[in-house]
């Protein structure tokens, strides 16, 4: 039984084009946990609340959330990680005009029709990038983005210069088109192992088949299977609620 200090959701949405794979991901800004996160991918999605009451529940509400659809709380990670990990946590109130809302609050529930579960992962997060050393759970789902899902992302990041969340809008985030090509070409680096874990996608064939994964992922981020028993309560998906999950793994 792993002991886990909290439970994050996120998903890859992801398309094949030109014998490489293209993934909307989001891009942190350079004042995120520098010299390790500072400027690097990140999966879209967040942490779970007492609101949610599986993984599935956590995605859906942080993908609208995040594009504008509901209500977002503040949410402190230095205390969700109990630990300094972000020197400033600023509380920005953002308003945007209600038309540009009204544009990009399309975009979460695209990403959420017909997404699938890829897996869940144990993350060990250790020193100097946390201190002390995290280790928390993780469930990824994933995307197939058709031709005119992309089409319209990619749009919106040209036109939004990547601004389409409202991390983007209140911490200096974006978000990005990026190949597995250009990852590898010009060596950009992942915030919490999501490098590793789409060579673990790349393993177990649930992404188009490519010569390589990420050819050198971080170092000091540790990503392993979240194992649990067949029997425990799951969604109609599939997915582990957090009370299933509870039976197996204990959360701080």
């Amino acid at each position: 039984m792993a002991l886990l200090n909290h439970h994050s959701a996120s998903i890859l949405p992801y398309i094949c084009l030109d014998g490489t794979v293209h993934f909307i991901l989001e891009k942190k800004s350079a004042d995120y946990r520098p010299p390790f996160f500072d400027t690097a991918l990140n999966f879209l999605g967040g942490n779970f609340d007492a609101r949610d009451k599986s993984p599935e529940d956590t995605l859906e509400r942080e993908v609208l959330e995040e594009f504008w659809s509901l209500t977002e709380e503040h949410e402190s990670l230095n205390a969700l990680l109990c630990q300094k990990f972000l020197p400033v946590e600023a509380r920005v109130d953002v308003r945007l005009p209600e038309e540009i809302v009204g544009v990009l609050s399309e975009l979460g529930p695209r990403l959420l029709v017909g997404h699938k579960l890829a897996g869940s992962y144990i993350m060990t997060v250790h020193s100097p990038i946390a201190n002390p050393e995290l280790t928390y759970g993780s469930t990824i789902f994933m995307k197939a983005l058709s031709a005119e899902d992309y089409a319209h992302f990619k749009l919106m990041i040209e036109l939004f210069s990547g601004r389409l969340t409202t991390d983007s809008w209140k911490h200096g985030s974006s978000v990005v088109d990026v190949s597995l090509k250009d990852i590898n070409g010009r060596n950009l680096k992942f915030a919490w192992g999501y490098d590793k874990v789409i060579n673990e996608l790349l393993k177990a064939n649930k992404l188009p088949e490519q010569p390589s994964g990420v050819i050198r992922p971080l170092g000091l981020v540790d990503v392993a299977s979240l194992e649990c028993p067949a029997d425990i309560e799951k969604t109609e998906m599939g997915v582990p609620t957090y009370a299933g999950l509870s039976v197996a793994h204990k959360y701080k």
